[in-house]
């Protein structure tokens, strides 16, 4: 009767430590991430790197944030904040950038897109009347371009001074 009482008592300790009677369930799955919002939204071109905050619901630790398709070192901040580091490259050239939010399986998926937008700056000096070249007496005009012409001056009470003639020229404003 003893030998029974342990064998019963070795099958009983075998089956609760093999067969899975005791695990844990798996976790749930992730839902899928929110971005509502980007900061900074623009940038310079050649401005250098950055840091971008991405704000929205449903972070986990497994988010990150993609820069046109790419990922790009982030660090969790909470549920509704990740911030990622943008390089120089990324902003080299004017246009703009798609900027999402990517969470792991199990679940999670990809945010809507927001777009990053880095402005090209264009400027001009044209002459605006006749004088000689490097003359006091010529009239220039400044054009500075950002999307749209956001500042024109022609000659009035202001003084400009161009050195150098139109080539090469430096504008020096006081």
């Amino acid at each position: 009767m003893l030998r029974h009482s342990t064998t019963a008592l070795l099958l009983l300790l075998v089956g609760c430590s093999g067969g899975g009677h005791l695990s844990t369930p798996p976790p749930a799955p992730s839902p899928v991430p929110t971005l509502t919002s980007i900061a900074p939204a623009t940038a310079a071109p050649g401005a250098g790197a950055f840091t971008l905050t991405a704000n929205g619901t449903n972070f986990g630790g497994s988010s990150f944030v993609y820069w046109n398709g790419s990922p790009r070192p982030t660090a969790f901040i909470s549920a509704t904040q990740l911030s990622a580091q943008i390089s120089a490259t990324d902003i080299m050239s004017g246009g703009s950038a798609s900027v999402t939010v990517v969470t792991s399986p199990p679940g999670g998926g990809t945010s809507a897109a927001l777009n990053f937008v880095i402005t090209a700056v264009n400027a001009s000096v044209q002459q605006t009347a006749p004088g000689a070249s490097g003359s006091a007496s010529a009239h220039y005009q400044l054009v500075a371009t950002v999307g749209a012409p956001v500042y024109s001056s022609a000659a009035k009470s202001v003084h400009y001074t161009m050195q150098g003639g139109l080539t090469g020229a430096a504008l020096n404003i006081p």
